[in-house]
């Protein structure tokens, strides 16, 4: 009886460890890295450049010379005008970088997934 009952126990043993041999199935895994849609908040736009009011005035000489000149106060609209357009390339470049800086930044929340 104890030499069946050890005959039954090796038996069981063999074969529990002969079907790990026998299963020579080749087990592929894969990492997929899911990436989330960036989403960048709209930053606040750029102010419109309103243009002032600039007349050139063409003046003749006495020898014939003819000289462009403005009035002061068109003299201080045209500043003003440089000036606002000035802060709106610098308002637009801002806008630009912050799109870049958004884009650049990578997802924190990318996941890894194993296929089914």
């Amino acid at each position: 009886m104890k030499s069946i009952s050890r005959f039954i126990l090796i038996l069981i043993v063999s074969v529990m460890l002969s079907g790990c041999f026998w299963n020579n199935k080749e087990v592929i895994k894969a990492t997929v890295v899911v990436q989330s849609k960036t989403i960048c908040i709209d930053p606040p736009q750029s102010s419109r450049v309103i243009m002032r009011k600039v007349e050139p005035i063409a003046v003749k000489d006495e020898l014939g010379i003819y000289w462009v000149g403005i009035t002061p106060q068109h003299y201080e609209n045209l500043s003003q005008n440089i000036d606002d357009m000035f802060g709106g390339i610098k308002q637009k470049n801002a806008i630009i970088d912050y799109y870049q800086k958004c884009l650049k930044e990578t997802p924190k929340d990318a996941t890894e997934k194993e296929p089914k």
